[in-house]
């Protein structure tokens, strides 16, 4: 239980504040707090200010993108390992070749001897 500006908060009323942060943030085309970022927030400011405030840019800004070289570095590293790359046109030539489809064989029943012998008499 959080006790925000005189205002004991359980957890089903923190999570439908939340619910509405996030559709709020939807509907404006936002990104929402996630959870817990949601609550530190409760705990400091006004709930009004917490649910209408969108996330900052500093922290979308501080998500980490995987350079270039990273991608150069993978694939240096799969040649030294003999790890076989293929090109958009393998994987084209490999797509559209035709695959054999696996078909049942009925076994065939055996002929004897006896029926061998009835069937010259049909």
């Amino acid at each position: 239980m959080l006790k925000t500006q005189d205002y004991d908060y359980k957890y089903w009323d923190l999570k439908f504040y939340y619910n509405i942060h996030v559709n709020r943030m939807r509907a404006t085309n936002q990104v929402p707090v996630k959870y817990d970022q949601f609550i530190k927030r409760a705990k400091k400011m006004i709930l009004h200010d917490a649910i209408y405030t969108p996330r900052s840019k500093e922290v979308e800004a501080w998500k980490s993108k995987t350079p270039i070289e990273d991608n150069i570095r993978r694939s240096a590293k799969l040649k030294e390992q003999n790890i076989q790359i293929l090109d958009l046109d393998e994987l084209v030539k490999l797509e559209t070749k035709p695959w054999k489809t696996n078909t049942i064989k009925i076994p065939q029943p055996k002929q004897t001897l006896l029926h061998r012998f009835l069937k010259l008499f049909r």
